[in-house]
């Protein structure tokens, strides 16, 4: 037997046939135990980060490395079946309160769980008394090999074999409880650092502008109460600088992108087929904006959350995991419950959400949601569209629109879908999600927070209006020719096309204006007929020399 802790052992001495809880917990705590030993061999031999950080995990908190490293209650495809509990990405678990429900449970883990469950190796049912430990095979199918049947002690020797094996590959299975504690693990020493370095430059030229312009948009939202002081925005700034990090490093994690931690928490390698899944938002990419150009010790402070923030999204295996909304208890913990008060920010429960898209059928159907957040809804619809209504993935993908005012969610929502398309299709998706950066309030009531008091932006928004505006008859009859995924296809492709060709001529300071036109009239196609309406706005207008002007 493996010796664990008092309050470990003092579990392990209850009913030996317990019900399914006691179950659950005896052999949660049996596995925690293992690992616990293993891991502490190992960092006598090998200090290296990651073996490290899974110590750090199992030293203090035993309820907090359960939830970690074994997930309960796992769903699986279309949320209709679950298993047991899933450890280290590896071991799926199916407890029982009686030895003659073991067959029942193997049968239902080939049929309904492990085609799910595609990085599962090994499954195991049990009572706690009585064990059985089966090898998946995936040549032909699924088909479990016993590896052994017997008593507890036989099992955790087996278990003890295979983990220790595995320690160098554990993976933590990506469920928003699991996110939580692996992220918030040195949470406060990163908010301080990072606000460190955010004092050292926040009247540079390059940073001073992204904070105001952050600021206003989060006045908009807290409305202008004088109980909201200036280190308010301040603190907020930084802890959502430091969430869009996570989140940047986790899709490039989960994208399998390797590179510069400075690099993947800034979102700069996000790329696919040599198409750009540009997703990061400026105003939170400002520490990578202003890394050049900082002092060495704040440099290396950079460095050095950047590196921390990796090291956590590499113990994740984005492979797993359901339809849930992987970083909203992250964004619950990080950003406190009395500054969401103030926003009104609530998460939709996802029994409501359910319930809503139960009444309808989404095939073939565009989704969108005007106040999208984290993006919960559109991540359970692309769900719905795949399991239950048998879409492609690439289509349902397209299909999902959403507009949000808050950088951070719109950011969030973007990385959500992009996982979600990656869990489903083994892929990654050609181009972003259709998910924008706009005050749909503003959009339909009049002038907001993304508004700029510019007369340049003035200027560039009457032309846009101009020639878009419904008073336009001959370009209404194009709008009239194309269909809603049409017009949403050519409209992502003109912002790809921009985006680029801005980060490009960018690097011409001197004939910016120039080299900005001629990229955009040399990659906007004729065929396409927006994109040949926008390069008559390019061609007949000042767009150009005003957008330029704008950026400078």
């Amino acid at each position: 037997m493996v010796h664990g802790y008092t309050n470990s052992d003092q579990i392990k001495s209850s009913a030996r046939l317990a019900g399914h809880e006691n179950v659950r917990l005896q052999v949660s705590m049996e596995l925690i135990d293992i690992l616990r030993n293993i891991v502490e061999e190992r960092f006598k031999i090998k200090r290296d980060l990651e073996i490290g950080l899974l110590r750090n995990l199992l030293k203090d908190k035993i309820s907090e490395s359960i939830v970690i490293l074994m997930p309960q209650e796992v769903y699986v495809g279309s949320e209709k079946y679950r298993v047991d509990a899933v450890f280290g990405g590896m071991i799926a678990f199916d407890y029982k309160s009686s030895e003659r429900e073991f067959d029942r449970a193997v049968k239902d883990a080939e049929s309904k769980y492990l085609p799910r469950l595609k990085e599962v190796e090994y499954f195991v049912v049990t009572n706690y008394d009585s064990w059985r430990i089966y090898r998946v095979q995936r040549d032909y199918g699924i088909k479990l090999e016993v590896i052994y049947r017997g008593n507890r002690k036989g099992a955790v020797s087996i278990l003890k074999q295979i983990i220790t094996d595995k320690v160098e590959s554990l993976k933590i299975p990506p469920h928003p409880a699991s996110i939580e504690v692996l992220y918030t693990i040195n949470a406060d020493k990163l908010v301080k650092e990072l606000r460190e370095v955010f004092d050292s430059v926040r009247e540079s030229d390059k940073v001073k502008p992204l904070f105001e312009a952050y600021k206003k948009i989060m006045k908009q939202l807290y409305g202008k109460a004088e109980s909201v002081k200036e280190n308010f925005y301040v603190d907020l700034f930084v802890r959502h600088t430091l969430m869009h990090m996570m989140v940047m490093a986790s899709l490039a994690s989960s994208l399998e992108l390797a590179g510069d931690p400075i690099d993947l928490c800034s979102g700069v390698l996000l790329v696919s087929n040599n198409n750009s899944l540009d997703i990061a938002l400026p105003y939170l990419n400002w520490w990578k904006i202003a890394y050049p150009e900082m002092r060495e010790e704040y440099k290396s402070k950079v460095k050095n959350i950047a590196e921390e923030v990796v090291m956590k999204a590499r113990l994740v295996d984005w492979r797993l995991g359901s339809g849930e909304d992987v970083f909203r208890e992250l964004y619950e913990f990080l950003v406190e419950p009395e500054t969401r008060r103030k926003i009104g920010e609530y998460y939709t429960p996802l029994w409501i959400v359910d319930l809503i898209l139960k009444e309808f059928n989404l095939k073939g159907k565009l989704v969108m949601d005007p106040f999208c957040g984290s993006e919960t809804f559109l991540v359970r619809a692309f769900y719905k569209k795949i399991y239950e209504e048998n879409e492609k993935p690439e289509n349902a993908y397209e299909e999902l629109v959403g507009f949000d005012i808050n950088p951070l969610a719109v950011a969030i929502a973007r990385a959500e879908l992009i996982i979600a398309f990656r869990r489903v299709s083994g892929r990654n998706p050609l181009s972003p999600p259709r998910i924008y950066h706009t005050d749909t309030f503003a959009a339909w009531y009049g002038r907001g927070a993304l508004e700029l008091e510019d007369p340049e932006y003035t200027g560039i928004m009457n032309i846009v209006n101009n020639y878009f505006g419904v008073s336009n008859i001959a370009y209404k009859s194009v709008f009239a020719q194309m269909s809603p995924l049409q017009l949403l296809a050519s409209l992502s492709r003109i912002e790809q096309i921009l985006s680029l060709g801005i980060k490009i001529s960018s690097l011409n300071n001197k004939d910016f204006e120039n080299e900005l036109r001629n990229y955009l009239l040399k990659n906007l196609r004729e065929e396409d007929l927006l994109e040949q309406v926008f390069k008559d706005i390019v061609c007949k207008t000042d767009f150009v020399r005003k957008l330029s002007a704008l950026i400078k």
